[in-house]
Order: C-alpha cells, then sequence, then structure tokens
C-alpha cells in the first residue's frame, strides 16, 4: 500500500509542477510584451487617436508646426 500511494503523491506533485509552470510561462510571456511595448512607444501615442482628430483651429492664432519621425518630439521643453 505504500507504493500506491507513493504514486499517488507523485503524480499530485507532478501535476502542480504542471499547473505552476504553465502560469509562470503565461506571467512571464505578458511581462515580456508589455516590456517591449513600452520600448517600442515610449510616449504612449499608439493608444491615442490623435492622428484622426484634427486640431482645433485658432483664428489669428499662431502658426502650428507638426513634426513627423521622432518619438522624442513630444518630450521636448514648450517654448
Amino acid at each position: 500500500m505504500g507504493a500506491g500511494r507513493l504514486v499517488i503523491t507523485l503524480s499530485v506533485l507532478l501535476l502542480a509542477s504542471l499547473g505552476v509552470n504553465v502560469v509562470l510561462y503565461r506571467f512571464s510571456t505578458r511581462t515580456y510584451d508589455q516590456l517591449f511595448e513600452v520600448r517600442l512607444d515610449p510616449n504612449g501615442m499608439n493608444g491615442l487617436d490623435w492622428w484622426t482628430t484634427p486640431a482645433p483651429r485658432v483664428a489669428g492664432g499662431p502658426w502650428r508646426i507638426v513634426m513627423f519621425g521622432d518619438s522624442r518630439a513630444q518630450m521636448w521643453p514648450a517654448p
């Protein structure tokens, strides 16, 4: 009867280990994806609809300059 109990205990431990490994694998892939989303879009501009919403036009106001190509342009201080 001792061998049967040992097999059951080892089977339960194996299933628990597999379950924990699946949870940790999913957590690590989600963390990896989030890390590279931040690296590819440091200013969070992909989540905004700034390219489809027209900017409000101020009559007689200053010219508006739009710079494309540099994701760090948003980090520049305002003049």
